[in-house]
């Protein structure tokens, strides 16, 4: 590429006479390497003026050359961050006391382009107020020579006030005089009514009552209420920048990482979190966090409002508490109606067990032996009958045990149907109430805790014996088992009189009851209807036929967990 400019050196340095000439281009090295070289040519004539020889001189300009690239390149980059930081540029000479600006600064003040700014036209357009901070600011960069940054308000022709930042330096000459000062400006209104609007929301903040803080990110804090710092111990000066979660000792439901995917994606997220005081209390805080965006929708912060139910949580486990309480007291309430039942029950066995252990010691008292197929038929029968003692009092010892603390596994309807009945059965035979069971139970199965669910069948029916007891003609209670939409349903319907229309809706309430007092707490319903519902079902009620009917309706179990 410069071959074609060096030949033209030579021919106006030999054919036309020019006697010395320069050039700046390129030779390839040896090795490959582009230089770049400036050539100093000049022409010896004779004495009648004709070219003689030609010398040179050549000099190594790459460094120089890398530099201007880097400085062009470095230029470009400037002017286009300029142009899109939408940033005035000035330059002002102290000399003249007149200023060069771009376009840019001419938008900023309001005023028509041209080719340079006297002093006392861009300073009428400072704010009164402001004007006395502008003097230091011009003043300490030409004494001091450094750079500063100043922000102020400038009044538009129009009448509006824009608030702006400057940022300067001085330039000085060889001699080390300042002669210039040059700088950038921008625009920072909205910035400005963006604080404001901030400053005027974390005023109302620290009106409120919840915890509230703002972080970034990254995690640091950077605003931090009044009610935080009451919550907490932390002045705002203390938290501010200091990792909220290294802060707090947050304790957290499900994984960190998890919550953070949830506020990027869905803008934000609600739970219970735990955290420590600086007193070192821990505290149990309701968080509600929501993601912050600047204007151009990027998020930016993380606000989380956070209230202390550390109260509500004791008083909630107190409650807990007392409805085991309860539903303890309500089990054994019904055990102990079934108990001169369970006692007919097993003195039954015993009498016979009894029996048949006297039979074989008269004999053997009476004739020194007794036959072999006597022993194994009695003793055939002493083991069956002790078996079925065990199965009433293996069911009692179960059902009276607390149910809350057992783990969630399936059991077949089949057989929490057959244990609850182990010990109810007899109750319904002493009372003279049919007992009408289905002639088959499908083959159900349930995820639950199986106490809890066979209290809630002792419970319904305890309530179906009680409805029908005292009435006269055909007394009966009829358990039947389906399977209806995904669940498994038990009902218990009684031949009794029904519900008043006017006790329906409350019926399922704490401590409401239709029976006489003295025989029933009103609770046992309830805790049946809490119970059904923990399981994921319910406790419905309906009449068919005219008779009282309670279903107990439960999900029920995946194949996977039934098999």
């Amino acid at each position: 590429e410069d071959r074609g400019p060096t030949v033209s050196l030579a021919g106006e340095l030999f054919t036309r006479g020019v006697e010395s000439q320069k050039l700046e281009k390129r030779y390839v090295t040896k090795s490959g390497e582009v230089i770049w070289v400036r050539v100093n040519a000049s022409v010896i004539q004779d004495r009648q003026g004709k070219p003689v020889y030609g010398m040179g001189m050549i000099e190594d300009i790459t460094e120089r050359k890398r530099a201007e690239e880097a400085l062009r390149v470095l230029s470009q980059r400037l002017s286009v961050a300029v142009r899109s930081a939408a940033m005035g540029v000035w330059d002002w000479d102290k000399r003249t006391d007149v200023a060069v600006w771009n376009e840019r600064m001419f938008q900023i003040f309001g005023m028509s382009a041209k080719g340079h700014v006297r002093r006392e036209e861009w300073v009428a357009r400072i704010h009164p107020d402001d004007l006395p901070r502008i003097q230091p600011f011009i003043t300490g960069m030409l004494d001091r020579q450094t750079a500063d940054t100043a922000e102020f308000r400038i009044v538009l022709p129009n009448g509006s006030v824009r608030h702006i930042s400057s940022a300067g330096g001085a330039v000085v000459d060889d001699k080390g005089k300042v002669n210039r000062l040059v700088g950038v400006t921008q625009d920072i209104t909205e910035r400005k009514q963006a604080e404001q609007r901030l400053a005027e929301q974390a005023a109302l903040l620290d009106l409120a009552h919840d915890a509230i803080f703002v972080r970034d990110l990254e995690g640091r804090i950077t605003f931090w209420s009044r009610s935080a710092r009451n919550t907490y111990g932390w002045t705002a000066e203390e938290a501010q920048g200091v990792g909220a979660n290294q802060l707090l000792h947050t304790q957290f439901p499900i994984p960190e990482e998890e919550i953070e995917a949830a506020v990027r994606a869905w803008g934000g997220w609600e739970g219970e979190l735990v955290h420590t005081t600086r007193s070192g209390k821990k505290v149990v805080m309701a968080s509600r966090w929501s993601l912050e965006r600047d204007a151009a929708g990027a998020p930016q912060a993380i606000l989380q409002i956070n209230r202390d139910i550390s109260s509500r949580k004791q008083m909630e486990e107190q409650i807990e508490a007392s409805r085991e309480q309860m539903a303890a007291a309500a089990r054994l309430s019904a055990l102990g109606m079934m108990a001169g039942g369970v006692a007919h029950e097993i003195n039954n066995p015993l009498a016979i067990i009894h029996a048949l252990a006297s039979d074989l010691l008269e004999l053997i008292e009476e004739n020194g032996s007794a036959p072999p197929e006597v022993v194994a038929r009695s003793s055939r029968q002493i083991r069956e009958t002790a078996q079925r003692i065990a199965g009433i009092v293996k069911s009692l010892r179960k059902i009276s045990r607390e149910g809350p603390k057992e783990r969630y596994y399936p059991v077949r309807i089949g057989k929490i149907l057959h244990d609850t009945l182990e010990i109810s059965r007899t109750r319904f035979a002493a009372r003279s109430v049919k007992l009408i069971l289905p002639a088959s139970i499908p083959d159900l199965s349930i995820s639950c805790r199986e106490v809890q669910i066979e209290q809630v069948l002792l419970n319904l029916l305890q309530n179906a014996l009680d409805a029908v007891v005292d009435e006269k003609g055909e007394r009966w209670v009829r358990v039947d088992v389906a399977a209806k939409g995904g669940a498994a349903v038990v009902s218990v319907s009684d031949s009794g009189p029904g519900i008043p229309a006017e006790l329906r809706d409350h019926i399922g309430q704490p401590f409401f009851t239709t029976k006489e007092v003295g025989k029933g707490t009103g609770l046992g319903l309830s805790l049946s209807k809490t119970i059904a519902e923990e399981h994921g079902g319910r406790v419905v009620y309906d009449e068919q036929e005219g008779h009282t009917r309670f279903s107990l309706v439960l999900p029920l179990a995946r194949q996977a967990e039934a098999a």
